[in-house]
């Protein structure tokens, strides 16, 4: 459907350690949660936070990189579909495999890191009538440029449909 709308569809990925860029995701997180706790033995020296900066700046300019072929990554949302609302810490199946929610939502966290913009489109429901959404990312401080991708990616899906229940 989208090489109906005129759009340049491809298989494309920058060629970078995607574990590590998870990794080094965690590690902010954690340290940014810290910085509102009292200090604890294990924040992080300036030198390595100061190199912590540095790789999150390789990451960014491999993503740049990319985004100067590609206007629009469409990637998931998360590592599965929709799920039923279920008690905050509650494990989510992922492949029959029970996950843990930010691993799940590892998808979405590299672009918390580089600070690429995001947004989520509904493009269909699974077999349980729960959405599935496509999470599109472009190149930063070119939000405007994304929202008109992500509208126009819309318009060829049925929208959002009220999941049964809700």
């Amino acid at each position: 459907a989208i090489d109906v709308a005129g759009a340049k569809v491809g298989e494309a990925l920058p060629s970078h350690d995607f574990a590590a860029e998870r990794a080094l995701f965690s590690d902010f997180i954690t340290w940014y949660s810290q910085a509102f706790q009292a200090p604890l033995q294990d924040s992080p020296t300036l030198a390595t936070y100061l190199a912590a900066l540095n790789r999150r700046d390789d990451f960014i300019h491999a993503w740049e990189r990319f985004f100067g072929d590609w206007d629009v990554l469409v990637c998931p949302a998360m590592m599965c579909t929709a799920f039923k609302h279920r008690e905050t810490g509650t494990p989510i199946p992922v492949d029959g495999v029970e996950t843990p929610y930010w691993t799940a939502l590892s998808h979405a966290c590299r672009f918390n890191l580089t600070g690429h913009p995001a947004a989520v489109i509904p493009i269909g429901l699974d077999r349980d009538g729960l959405p599935i959404g496509a999470q599109l990312v472009g190149r930063r401080h070119c939000d405007l440029r994304l929202l008109a991708a992500a509208k126009a990616l819309a318009r060829l899906t049925d929208g959002y449909v009220r999941p049964p229940g809700i």
